[in-house]
């Protein structure tokens, strides 16, 4: 059974609030975040699920894009998925002039293997049998140009949708039974040691992040798989 929770700080800073939904039945997730002028980005995400299920329930369905040989078929779907949002986005948006985007984690177990797209300053952390694993990190433009003693605001630096047929990262993960994730949006994430857990509770892991530098706001979700 997954079990999804999540949870935002700020302080000096702001960072916009992302939009979350989880469905335990369908095993998926999704954490986006606008940038720039108001629309209606909902209507997206419910596009690049529509695409996504619709291809994994016929594969013979019409694809948007060819299929990548050295990926998988749920790979696949979900990068076709989310690159003909990225394409409608763009060309809806930001075709004549940059004016929004999305930063988006969106996750899909499927049977032994957690699936994964992400676009944004996102970190993915694997604690598996009380040992922690980078399994992906990132940084947004504040983060890269920011001193240690001068910190910039947060500042968006991949967007899905500010160009045409961006690529998209990709993540297929073998999961284990009882294997906890943790998902962190942050500018740049220090070097920080957590405690040796089977499954920590996501309000330590704030306290952690709050800890590390107080200044810095973030977005932080666990999944723990049963």
């Amino acid at each position: 059974m997954m079990k999804f929770e999540h949870r935002s700080y700020s302080n000096h800073y702001t960072l916009p609030q992302p939009t979350v939904n989880f469905d335990p039945l369908k095993k998926t997730f999704v954490s986006s975040t606008p940038w720039g002028k108001p629309f209606n980005s909902k209507s997206y995400i419910d596009q690049v699920f529509s695409i996504y299920f619709s291809q994994k329930e016929d594969s013979d369905s019409t694809r948007p894009l060819q299929h990548k040989e050295h990926l998988d078929f749920n790979e696949n779907s979900l990068r076709n998925a989310m690159i003909h949002t990225n394409n409608q986005i763009y060309k809806e948006h930001n075709a004549n002039d940059y004016s929004c985007g999305l930063e988006i984690l969106i996750g899909s177990q499927v049977g032994h293997a957690l699936y994964l797209a992400i676009c944004g300053p996102y970190t993915v952390l694997l604690n598996r049998n009380k040992s922690m694993s980078l399994v992906y990190g990132n940084k947004d433009l504040s983060g890269e140009f920011s001193l240690k003693d001068k910190k910039l605001s947060p500042l968006p630096k991949s967007l899905l949708g500010t160009y045409k047929d961006m690529d998209i990262n990709l993540l297929k993960i073998h999961c284990k039974k009882n294997d906890q994730f943790i998902f962190i949006k942050r500018s740049q994430v220090q070097k920080i040691t957590f405690k040796k857990s089977d499954q920590l509770h996501i309000g330590d892991i704030a306290n952690i992040l709050t800890k590390s530098d107080k200044e810095l706001p973030f977005w932080l979700a666990t999944l723990n798989l049963g």
